[in-house]
């Protein structure tokens, strides 16, 4: 499926926008289903198919945070 569109300033930023709802929700989604809070090195070892394993990495990082672990 293509999508085309006129390229402006404002659907530039309309499309970021969307784009970052899309990826914010997909790290919700991968969350509570792959990352279990195990040990640290388990969860990263238990990279969910599709994921590249350094972004899976980056997420798990994050979510071991205290500020995350706070949420």
């Amino acid at each position: 499926m293509t999508y085309r569109w006129v390229q402006t300033p404002q659907t530039d930023k309309e499309m970021l926008q969307h784009m970052t709802t899309m990826q914010k929700g997909w790290h919700e989604m991968l969350k509570p289903k792959y990352y279990k809070g195990k040990t640290f090195e388990d969860d990263v070892k238990s990279i969910p198919l599709g994921v590249d394993q350094s972004h899976w990495r980056t997420m798990c990082e994050k979510w071991n945070t205290r500020e995350e672990q706070v949420k």
